[in-house]
């Protein structure tokens, strides 16, 4: 019995033949370029949106931040986390090999989630 033979696709082949048809009597280095520009243009695109939406993102995270946790006791929180971190880095270091600012930017995070939550509760019961 014949072996079949497995075609093999390009992942960006369902952009790139059109262009194979559209520039056939150009020559290689005519079509290289404008599959390059294509690929620029395409891969700038997606990148630019995807920055868009960091952007926009991070101005709501911002936004709600500042709102409601940009306070004295957030500062206090802050520094305290940070001088056990910088006092106590070695143990901490055995311990957890994390890198000690995401562990203090992750010990600001969960400050600001139970504060949220405790403000939340507070408000249901009509304290605020």
């Amino acid at each position: 019995m014949p072996r079949q033979r497995v075609r093999k696709t390009k992942i960006y082949s369902w952009w790139h033949t059109p262009f194979l048809y559209l520039y056939r009597g150009g020559s290689v280095a005519h079509y290289t370029i404008v599959h390059y520009l294509l690929l620029i243009v395409f891969v700038g695109g997606i990148a630019i949106g995807v920055g868009f939406l960091i952007f926009l993102g991070a101005s709501k995270v911002f936004e709600f931040y500042t709102e409601d946790y940009a306070d004295t006791m957030s500062l206090a929180v802050f520094l305290i986390s940070l001088a056990v971190s910088v006092y106590f880095a070695e143990p901490i270091r055995a311990v957890i090999p994390i890198n000690l600012l995401l562990l203090l930017i992750l010990v600001h995070i969960v400050y600001v989630l139970i504060r949220w939550y405790v403000k939340g509760c507070m408000r249901s019961r009509g304290y605020y």
